[in-house]
């Protein structure tokens, strides 16, 4: 057992990158990318569940070489030997502070996409004279790659999504040539790497099958934010809402947001318009805000019932960090 063949090797190589997958995903990715090097697919497996000290007891003493981990150097651990814990918090986004006037749109759900309000929140920051766009997150809707059971008689077809998407990517960048724009990644785009995570793991390092490639973010100077950092605009934070964990599904979306975080923060995902505003015992003002959504308010998944309504957010950012927030509806047509 302590000498190591090609096979575990290869898999040692693996799981410096890849430890986090399942192990049966893991194994097919490894199997598939090594031909000849396993018998089959469960014989990687096997070792994969081996590294990850998955079986058994006994087996757990081969996970690490005997000559630097022995029984007897266990009993001669003391606290010092206590080593650093792997921090897996992605890094915040901080937007750079000569960004003042930030246009933000989120939910737009493509291709369940409201056209009429996205142009009208893409005019109004053309009045506002922006100075930076945020897509903050689900912008596509990935319906066809989703883990939700397929409605058999709604026609979904991936390549024409994605096209239409960049399609429109393409028109934003038109209209704002000279500014910046950053795509946020949202529940819905994270489908794209968890469908491949478990239908297809051997593609999931392959830059042809990032989001960032399939909508042309280099050719648009689009700038990729990924799924789990917080955003940053001056003073207020800034999330598409999926990186909290437990719902923020209420009557006042905002006040359960502020429940929850304690600053001032912005959040999308909710396709609500709310705000809630506190002061603590000082006097200092908190206040959290959601905003509505640029897509169809009563898709099929969400019911006639749905309290969904159409809106996006202005931001304005002075030199110091302080923020104002213009959380805008759109109703009848026009922004309010």
């Amino acid at each position: 057992m302590a000498h190591k063949t090609k096979a575990s090797a290869i898999v040692d190589e693996y799981m410096k990158k890849w430890s986090h997958l399942p192990s049966l995903t893991l194994a097919k990715k490894i199997y598939n990318e090594n031909i000849g090097a396993f018998t089959n697919v469960e014989q990687a497996r096997s070792i994969v569940r081996l590294k990850k000290g998955a079986r058994g007891k006994y087996n757990r003493k081969y996970l690490i070489d005997k000559t630097n981990y022995t029984e007897k150097a266990i009993q001669k651990l003391s606290l010092e030997d206590i080593e650093e814990g792997i921090d897996d918090r992605e890094a915040d986004f901080i937007f750079a502070k000569s960004i003042e006037r930030m246009l933000v749109i989120s939910d737009i759900h493509i291709p369940y996409h409201n056209a009429p309000a996205l142009k009208k929140a893409l005019e109004y920051g053309k009045e506002k004279n922006i100075d930076s766009i945020l897509i903050n997150g689900d912008f596509i809707d990935f319906a066809p790659i989703s883990y939700f059971t397929k409605d058999p008689y709604t026609k979904m077809n991936l390549s024409a999504d994605l096209e239409l998407t960049r399609k429109i990517l393409q028109i934003i960048r038109n209209t704002f040539p000279d500014i910046p724009i950053y795509y946020k990644h949202g529940n819905h785009e994270d489908w794209l790497e968890k469908y491949l995570m478990n239908k297809a793991p051997e593609l999931l390092d392959m830059d042809e099958f990032k989001l960032r490639t399939l909508l042309r973010f280099g050719e648009l100077k689009i700038s990729e934010i990924s799924s789990y950092a917080m955003m940053k605009f001056g003073k207020l934070n800034i999330i598409h809402g999926h990186e909290l964990k437990s719902t923020l599904r209420s009557v006042n979306p905002a006040r359960t947001l502020y429940l929850k975080t304690k600053k001032s923060t912005l959040v999308a995902h909710h396709h609500v318009t709310s705000e809630h505003t506190e002061s603590d015992i000082d006097g200092q003002i908190t206040t959290c805000w959601s905003i509505g959504c640029l897509s169809q308010l009563k898709p099929k998944y969400a019911g006639l019932d749905s309290k969904y309504n159409l809106g996006f957010a202005y931001l304005q950012k002075t030199k110091d960090g302080n923020f104002a927030v213009s959380n805008k509806r759109i109703i009848n047509g026009e922004v309010m």
